[in-house]
């Protein structure tokens, strides 16, 4: 297990005035408030450098530890969409739609911080959770077959491969799904 350690930086004088105001305003010491400026900045670089997930540096999960630990109890207790929104601003965050799920971006920079599902929420679980999309997100297929609703009939187009559990209830006898049989 990593350890913190010291780090001494040498400032400029109007950098530390800076840093100190600013701490203050936070309710600070300006040493926890250069950590959580430190970690903001490095969360969301490597967060600009999209990969897939076997691709990622170790190190953006040791990035993406506190952010997680900020956020988990906010994740954990929001009621719906607008509240989770809510939680997540009061720490300068939002999620917004990224392809088929929700990435975080930051308030203030618009950058994107991470994926959904890298804070240990993926968009699925939170469809489930608060049995609703994300309130705008184009993808409503995703919702759809998360909450298993039926499409309306003007969207139910048949598929030349459906979904195997589409043909076959829980309620079917035979065990023994044969596709193919010699003859």
């Amino acid at each position: 297990m990593e350890m913190s350690a010291p780090l001494v930086l040498d400032l400029p004088p109007e950098t530390l005035a800076a840093l100190r105001l600013s701490a203050r305003a936070a309710g600070v010491s300006p040493s926890q408030h250069a950590i959580g400026l430190l970690s903001k900045t490095l969360i969301s670089h490597a967060a600009r450098t999209p990969c897939r997930a076997e691709e990622r540096p170790h190190d953006l999960e040791y990035l993406l530890a506190p952010l997680r630990a900020l956020l988990a109890a906010d994740l954990s207790r929001a009621t719906d969409w607008a509240d989770l929104q809510d939680r997540l601003a009061k720490h300068g965050y939002t999620f917004r739609e990224r392809g088929g799920g929700l990435a975080l971006f930051s308030t203030t920079t618009a950058a994107r911080i991470c994926k959904a599902s890298d804070l240990g929420w993926t968009y699925a679980d939170l469809i489930r959770r608060f049995d609703a999309p994300f309130p705008g997100h184009s993808h409503t297929h995703v919702a759809d077959r998360v909450l298993k609703r039926a499409l309306p009939k003007s969207q139910n187009h048949p598929s030349l491969f459906p979904d195997p559990g589409d043909l076959f209830s829980v309620e079917d006898d035979d065990d023994d799904l044969i596709l193919f049989e010699d003859e």
